[in-house]
């Protein structure tokens, strides 16, 4: 509480409409011995931040993981949760979650927590299926009906139904409308089964 010394995390700076603002505000600190700027950013920073490649502010670039990386991670965090994940169940992870790491975590870490430590013994895949027919499904019955398969049945978690429907959406609409559920859930407006159930109705 007393440490001098200050941490300070900004997450997509370069998004921020007064970038002349920032740029002095990260240029006035960079000698500042008490204070430490960690920037997160998607974006690689323009010429005009070319003070943040010199000493003494550093820069790494963390590229997400394709391919072969996302294969090996899954098999690390199937190591480190005690589980088994075959070859099918894991190509339905990476095209569910992609380069979401965190993603691909969460959900193996549910895994773990399930009841047979073997995912390739259970029908843990139908689980992703039916996540796609609620996201594709050609009709509200068959949405509903897989709804009512994963909360009663399955008995999965809403939140984790709602988060894996929030996955890799297809447009800025779809965004915008997961963000307005989002922000209900969190004022209380609205459960999460109230949402996946109007979801599934399509409304």
């Amino acid at each position: 509480m007393f440490d001098p010394v200050r941490l300070i995390v900004v997450d997509s700076p370069l998004e921020a409409e007064d970038q002349k603002e920032l740029r002095a505000i990260l240029k006035s600190n960079t000698e500042n011995k008490e204070l430490t700027i960690v920037i997160n950013s998607l974006q690689k920073p323009p010429a005009t931040y070319k003070f943040l490649y010199e000493k003494p502010a550093s820069a790494q670039e963390f590229p997400a993981l394709k391919g072969e990386g996302l294969n090996t991670l899954i098999k690390q965090l199937a190591d480190e949760y005690g589980v088994k994940i075959d070859t099918r169940t894991r190509g339905v992870l990476i095209d569910l979650f992609g380069s979401n790491t965190w993603g691909l975590a969460t959900e193996i870490e549910q895994f773990s927590l399930g009841k047979a430590q073997d995912i390739e013994a259970r029908p843990a895949a139908d689980y992703f299926q039916l996540i796609s027919t609620l996201k594709r499904g050609y009709s509200a019955r068959e949405r509903v009906i897989a709804l009512e398969l994963i909360l009663s049945e399955r008995k999965d978690e809403p939140a984790r139904v709602f988060n894996s429907l929030a996955y890799r959406l297809s447009n800025n609409k779809e965004a915008n409308r997961f963000a307005d559920y989002d922000v209900a859930i969190k004022s209380g407006k609205l459960e999460y089964e109230e949402i996946l159930l109007d979801l599934a109705l399509g409304s």
